[in-house]
């Protein structure tokens, strides 16, 4: 049943109070609307708010809002789907591609190594999702021991060569020393912090990469994060409203904030808008 009533006070950021006592807190896209008291804002029924009903698809016109009780679980659900059925469906279908070249005898020996690329991201995928639902429900016990830092990112990099190559970036790696950690885990985290790092910084950009036993800083000169939204990037699927049409599920930094938590480690983000973002790992 639609509830439809007058919002009187706005409590603080983002969470306002209706007339017949229901609180709403304002998901981090309806803030960053710049949502504020006496301002006409328009959201479309797909945002989902959080009250005291649960979850909600709103409308508000002014003073009015009107709520829409939703299943929360059943949208949440098909979302995953969505997303994870695209990361998946990228490298499936560049796989189909690249099978008939092989067949047709070009250039064999490079496209059966695009092939093991594609279908070692598509492992990636799943492997990281059993692995953030490991850490969720406790059942994820981290294995430590010395990992050199320069091999690790020097491995990441080489997944990402060809995207590097066709964007022209110049990635700059100045790496040294020991970190004792979870191997399998630190990678992830690294990989989810490059992986975007590359993604996000356009054509002829520049990343840069820095590690010591206490740290790893990842900078780029990409496109940046709304300052808005910045407090929501660890969230799951969230998807900063600037990058939305570059693909991605908005999984890969909730993934990397879960998993440094588990081993111990703080991991901070510092974006501007148009100018670039850095992101530190520190134990």
């Amino acid at each position: 049943m639609d509830i439809v009533s007058k919002w009187t006070d706005l409590l603080e950021a983002g969470i306002i109070k209706t007339n017949n006592g229901v609180i709403v807190e304002l998901n981090a896209a309806a803030r960053a609307m710049g949502f504020e008291e006496g301002k006409v804002v328009r959201i479309p029924k797909s945002r989902i708010l959080k009250t005291e009903i649960g979850e909600c698809e709103a409308l508000i016109y002014g003073e009015h809002i009107i709520l829409k009780p939703i299943d929360t679980f059943s949208q949440m659900k098909q979302f995953l789907i969505d997303a994870i059925a695209h990361e998946i469906l990228t490298p499936i279908t560049s796989i189909g591609g690249l099978l008939y070249l092989v067949k047709e005898g070009i250039d064999v020996e490079k496209n059966i190594e695009k092939i093991e690329n594609h279908l070692g991201k598509i492992a990636r995928i799943v492997d990281e999702l059993l692995l953030l639902s490991k850490v969720e429900m406790g059942n994820y016990v981290p294995r430590s021991r010395r990992v050199e830092l320069r091999g690790v990112i020097q491995e990441i990099l080489k997944l990402y060569a060809d995207r590097v190559e066709r964007k022209k970036l110049e990635v700059k790696v100045k790496a040294r020393g020991m970190m004792k950690t979870d191997p399998e885990a630190l990678g992830i985290i690294v990989r989810n912090i490059i992986s975007n790092a590359i993604k996000y910084t356009d054509p002829g950009g520049k990343v840069t990469i820095s590690a010591s036993n206490k740290r790893i800083v990842v900078e780029d000169t990409g496109v940046g994060i709304p300052p808005k939204e910045l407090p929501f990037i660890f969230q799951r699927f969230f998807r900063a409203s600037n990058v939305r049409d570059r693909g991605g599920s908005g999984l890969g930094l909730a993934i990397a904030k879960h998993l440094a938590e588990v081993l111990g480690f703080e991991i901070a983000i510092d974006s501007r808008l148009g100018v670039g973002t850095r992101v530190e790992l520190k134990m």
